[in-house]
């Protein structure tokens, strides 16, 4: 509603002779051809154009061919600041608004045919206002309430350069306005980085996978706590896969010139002996070269390339792949990889490809592969391996595939084995009859099973220890029947390092037997680091007895309730759905058969929430906990 017309609506004449005095201090009007050239120190009243407030029942105008200024400051230190309730300026007419004490401060904005509320507010404690009207017609003006506010609110400028579209993989320089005292909070999706806080423009490095939209905001926080923000969101285009063939990975010096063909067609080739789409070895020269594939997607300007590399040799390049430094006489044979393709492999246990350590024999060999190119460059590579037994430490036998391997059933034996080394501290006896197996770390973790029984093998009462190069033990398992399987974790092994598998069985030949191995470079819910993951938050159980204690090992920090440990522990987690959880630990009858549990919840930091004990043999236990944080991940340990 416009406030001139219904400012002195409803008082009579009356009402305003005798009530002029406590109007004029309460609600005081400020026109601007009545101040013309003046300061006004206030932080209340209404301000309005030449024309004046309304009485309710006409309109008012401001005047033709004006030229009117007023500055107005805030009466208390604050920030002066003027809420236009009307706003209706006739086009040709224009109030300029300044940030300051007079027309030479910094222009806030001008404004005509403005129909719509505005406020503006001094970064300091003035705000400077001049009106210029035409010789012909005129609007209503403006009527605005004035106020001092201890924080102005800030203005964030539009989010520079604006461009709809950017391509995949460009780093563009965003910026807004620079307000002195204002610190920026910048907020990306589909580019890097995702988030910044610092200054008032950031690089953005858009995705490099296009047919996605990318989004920018930015939120300005002035020095006392002020906030407003900008957003910008852009079209990343797709550009069309860019390859190349006929680029061989090797030429002699002598090789023939080859044509490369680049799709999509009509992009352009670059790099040391290119000329146009021809190839040629001899102008590259001898070494490694990179050659590059160039296309601009017309429609979109946006450019894409491919790269691969070539070597020009004297001689070709020539290597063997796939054999190993060490392996155990009872190994199967090994295809061996010739590069390049085509030549012929010679030495002990060679037959075509393959190696056989077996036919080899114990002791060192040397293996050539020899190749000669279509150029008639020719060139050999040399390499030597060990074969061993792993009967002894020193023979260790080298598992290559930590990934979930297994050997085949009842692929190793104790059968003739002899005794060197030391025994695990958890053996009952030994060494007695102990086999070696090595592997370099490829993680922390490493799971390892010793399978025996049935189809996996007829060893009994083993024992296993793994230990560090250096001779120290990691840790250990034994029996606990005849035929059982043994199963060894450990979460902190160094990555690189390399590890030895040591597998036995208790004194006596007649135990002696087959045995299946397996390896993980992973760890099951023994560790916190392999904590199985619960996603079912519904009322859910799991079934009866799922889980058990025997075999688990200690890790992580015991719970502050708890009389000892950790001691067996196992581990859950769960990323959070709302702020509650509910935790039960069943036991005891077809619920299982862990006695005197303990029960504890922690954050990803490892900062104990909950913490549950027994409080007799078969106790159930129970822990809520009501100020979780939606998506973050928790843990679950019993013991």
């Amino acid at each position: 509603m416009n406030r001139k017309r219904l400012y002195l609506l409803y008082h009579s004449v009356v009402f305003l002779f005798f009530l002029l005095p406590f109007f004029e201090s309460a609600a005081q009007t400020y026109r601007i051809d009545t101040l013309d050239g003046k300061t006004v120190n206030t932080c209340s009243g209404t301000f309005f154009d030449s024309g004046g407030p309304s009485d309710g029942t006409t309109a008012t105008f401001y005047g033709n061919n004006e030229d009117y200024t007023v500055s107005f400051c805030s009466d208390n230190g604050d920030h002066i600041s003027f809420n236009f309730t009307t706003l209706d300026i006739r086009d040709g007419d224009t109030l300029f608004i300044y940030d300051g004490s007079d027309t030479g401060a910094p222009l806030l904005g001008k404004y005509s045919q403005e129909t719509s509320s505005l406020k503006v507010t001094a970064s300091g404690t003035c705000l400077t206002f001049r009106f210029v009207s035409d010789a012909s017609y005129t609007r209503e003006g403006w009527a605005a309430d004035i106020s001092c506010v201890s924080c102005p609110p800030v203005n964030t400028s539009a989010i520079v350069p604006s461009d709809a579209y950017v391509c995949p993989g460009s780093t563009i320089t965003y910026s807004v306005d620079d307000h002195s005292g204002s610190s920026y909070h910048w907020y990306v999706s589909n580019g890097t980085p995702t988030e910044y806080t610092g200054g008032n423009t950031l690089n953005v490095t858009w995705v490099s996978t296009g047919g996605v939209s990318g989004y920018i905001k930015v939120v300005e926080t002035s020095s006392c706590g002020s906030k407003d923000s900008s957003d910008l969101i852009v079209d990343i285009y797709t550009v069309p896969p860019v390859t190349f063939s006929g680029l061989d990975p090797s030429y002699c010096i002598l090789s023939p010139d080859d044509t490369l063909h680049g799709s999509p067609s009509g992009g352009t080739f670059s790099g040391p002996g290119m000329t146009d789409s021809i190839f040629s070895p001899s102008t590259a020269g001898v070494g490694t070269h990179t050659i590059t594939y160039s296309y601009t997607d017309p429609g979109t300007g946006c450019t894409s390339s491919d790269q691969q590399t070539t070597t020009v040799n004297d001689k070709p390049t020539v290597t063997i792949s796939g054999l190993d430094s060490l392996y155990d006489l009872s190994d199967a044979p090994v295809t061996l990889t010739g590069t390049p393709a085509g030549g012929t492999f010679s030495g002990p246990g060679i037959s075509g490809n393959t190696f056989d350590p077996g036919a080899a024999g114990l002791g060192v060999h040397r293996i050539v592969y020899q190749y000669t190119d279509a150029s008639g460059c020719s060139n050999s590579d040399t390499a030597y391996t060990e074969v061993r037994d792993y009967d002894d430490r020193a023979g260790a036998k080298t598992l290559t595939d930590l990934n979930n391997w297994c050997s085949y059933d009842a692929q190793f034996t104790t059968v003739g084995a002899t005794a060197d080394g030391p025994a695990g501290t958890c053996w009952a006896n030994g060494p007695n009859y102990n086999r070696w197996f090595r592997f370099q770390a490829t993680s922390k973790m490493i799971h390892i099973w010793v399978k025996t029984g049935g189809d996996e093998g007829t060893a009994r009462y083993l024992q296993a220890a793994l230990w560090t190069e250096s001779g120290a033990q990691v840790t250990c398992d034994r029996y606990e029947s005849a035929y059982s399987d043994l199963e060894m974790q450990a979460n902190n092994l160094v990555p690189g390092e390399w590890y030895y598998i040591e597998v036995d069985n208790y004194a006596n030949t007649a135990y002696q037997g087959t045995f299946t191995l397996c390896v993980d470079d992973s760890v099951d819910y023994d560790f916190r680091e392999g904590a199985i993951e619960l996603t079912d938050f519904n009322n859910w159980c799991s079934g009866l007895a799922a889980y058990t204690t025997l075999n688990a090992t200690a890790d992580g920090t015991k719970g502050s309730c708890w009389p000892n440990g950790p001691n067996f522990n196992r581990w859950f987690k769960f990323r959070a759905t709302t702020e509650n959880i509910t935790i039960k630990l069943k036991t005891g009858g077809e619920e299982g058969t862990l006695r005197l549990p303990y029960l504890a919840l922690w954050d990803s930091s490892g900062n104990e929430l909950a913490c549950r004990r027994y409080t007799s043999t078969y106790d159930d236990l129970e822990l809520s906990v009501i100020n979780l944080t939606p998506g973050k991940w928790y843990y679950i340990s019993v013991d």
